[in-house]
């Protein structure tokens, strides 16, 4: 087999190989930069993904603790109401029991009173018939009584 030397290049042949090679070695390093910058890209679209992820999670645990509180809340309410309900009536009741107080204490005053007044009728009636006695047995016997 017979070999073949390279046939020489002219100056502008030169040149343009020299151009050319200095292209490969750009369009290389470009590539290189892009696959580089592809491969932070990438990276950073795993942590964003991961972000949300966590973001939909966080959200989904919110939103749980969030209807939790509010049943806490809407029991409460019903709780509240429900004390106020019996407070007003059991405040009705004591004032019901207040007046019908008021009104045996009334009728308990009214009672002592009219015992006093029984009472003093009593002693002035004791008075008047121990007087009588008296009158009867100090008088002298008038008339005979009949039997």
């Amino acid at each position: 087999m017979a070999t073949t030397a390279p046939a020489p290049m002219s100056a502008e042949a030169k040149k343009l190989e020299k151009i050319m090679v200095h292209e490969e070695a750009a369009e290389a390093k470009a590539i290189d930069h892009a696959l580089k910058d592809i491969k932070h890209a990438e990276k950073s679209e795993g942590r964003a993904a991961k972000a949300v992820d966590k973001a939909h999670h966080s959200h989904d645990k919110a939103v749980k603790a969030e209807h939790k509180t509010a049943g806490a809340l809407n029991k409460a309410e019903h709780k509240h109401d429900q004390a106020a309900s019996q407070l007003q009536s059991v405040s009705k009741e004591v004032n019901l029991k207040t007046q019908q107080h008021e009104q045996i204490e009334q009728e308990v005053g009214q009672k002592k009173s009219h015992l006093q007044q029984l009472e003093q009728q009593k002693a002035n009636n004791d008075h008047i018939r121990t007087e009588k006695r008296r009158s009867l047995s100090e008088a002298p016997t008038a008339a005979p009584t009949h039997a």
